[in-house]
């Protein structure tokens, strides 16, 4: 394979829910239509298996129970056997999606390059707060406990083999640097702005606060009707304490709508304070009471908050990943070619 057309495989978490991280990872199999797909396991009819309709998708061997139910959340310990058993010696450069699943464990070979795009460190694993809080029950918290402590040693060796890290936030890169002890180069996630701005241009906005998150299991919210309310909504709420990124801020900040917003993670990198939404800096019912009142007394303009969602637009990561894959992959086959 020549240096300006190397082959190139993605490798993702698992194929289930439809979230940011799986955005991410169709975006990239979209820049790379030939690069097959390989995850631990896939789930068939879930969304994000019916996006991936039409891509070559590789399982592990722990695919046939892995996809029932939520059997992947306690066979956990089975990780450090399912990413070495896939062969990547035919391939150039291995770009990992990687968020909980620790899939930056696969094994290259040296004349492969292994780029891995760390959406965060698993949350599980370093006592972040999860969307399903598994460890609220004794059993299940002493269990996570156990194997937690086995994981993170392979979560830490596998991260050096890793040759270049690739963090979807500022607040992400801190994360890697603590964990992993290595550097990384942040390229924020791909957010549809365009479409959202075509869609809600002329909207007006209504009474009423707007939250959207995952649902954990479901079927996904329908697009149009969610950007009809980013459109119409007086401010979008995001409240999570430490958000890896976020998304739906910078998606209602594209549909012309401020953002109220907790003091905290990824937020600090979309919202601009007093100009496309304000922060609140308490975990309370009274600081973001506080923080809808100062709202009340801005002038958000709709211009504005267009204009800071375009630093996020897909189009912003597809050239900045192009480059980024391009300029790692000349480096890399210098010096080993």
């Amino acid at each position: 394979m020549t240096a300006l057309h190397p082959k190139i495989a993605l490798v993702h978490d698992y194929v289930k829910e439809f979230g940011g991280a799986e955005r991410v990872l169709l975006i990239l199999s979209e820049m790379f239509p030939h690069a097959p797909v390989y995850t631990a396991f896939s789930v068939p009819g879930s969304t994000f298996a019916k996006a991936l309709s039409g891509k070559k998708v590789v399982t592990s061997w722990a695919n046939f129970f892995l996809r029932w139910g939520n059997l992947h959340s306690p066979f956990r310990f089975l990780i450090p056997l399912l990413w070495p058993s896939f062969d990547f010696r035919a391939f150039d450069i291995v770009i990992s999606s990687a968020s909980g699943y620790m899939p930056e464990g696969i094994s290259v070979s040296p004349k492969t390059l292994h780029l891995c795009y760390c959406h965060t460190p698993p949350r599980w694993l370093y006592n972040y707060s999860t969307s399903i809080g598994f460890k609220k029950y004794l059993p299940v918290k002493i269990y996570g406990i156990l194997v937690g402590h086995f994981l993170r040693i392979f979560d830490f060796q596998w991260a050096q083999k890793v040759d270049l890290f690739i963090a979807n936030s500022k607040n992400v890169q801190a994360r890697i640097n603590k964990f992993y002890r290595r550097s990384s180069s942040v390229i924020y996630p791909p957010v549809e702005v365009n479409g959202i701005k075509q869609a809600t241009i002329g909207l007006k906005p209504d009474n009423f606060y707007l939250i959207v998150s995952r649902i954990v299991g479901g079927k996904g919210l329908e697009l149009a009707q969610m950007w009809n309310y980013l459109g119409r909504c007086k401010a979008f709420l995001a409240l999570a304490t430490d958000e890896d990124f976020g998304v739906t801020p910078v998606e209602a900040m594209a549909a012309g709508r401020p953002v109220i917003a907790f003091a905290g993670g990824g937020y600090l990198e979309t919202v601009v304070d007093g100009k496309t939404g304000v922060f609140f800096k308490e975990n309370s019912v009274d600081s973001l009471i506080s923080a809808m009142k100062r709202l009340d007394k801005l002038a958000i303009k709709p211009q504005d908050c267009r204009q800071q969602a375009m630093r996020f637009s897909k189009e912003r990561f597809i050239k900045e990943m192009d480059h980024f894959v391009k300029n790692s992959w000349r480096t890399f086959h210098a010096g080993t070619s």
